[in-house]
């Protein structure tokens, strides 16, 4: 349940709640990958910060990802 909210947190004003959002989405892991549409979208973020979080959040995700 917690996957969606912080997909969509992810779109919120506050780029410290970008970051966290896209950290704890990286810390769930594969478990997490409903929200890679919005870690994708979070790449185009103005916020550096925000965008290499997203981009961390992506690899911890895709790491359990059988390819």
């Amino acid at each position: 349940a917690a996957v969606p909210a912080l997909g969509e947190a992810l779109k919120d004003f506050d780029r410290a709640v970008r970051v966290n959002a896209a950290e704890a989405l990286g810390k769930i892991g594969p478990a997490a990958q409903a929200a890679l549409p919005a870690l994708k979208e979070a790449l185009k973020d103005s916020d550096g910060s925000v965008r290499i979080s997203a981009a961390k959040a992506l690899d911890k995700i895709r790491e359990g990802v059988p390819r």
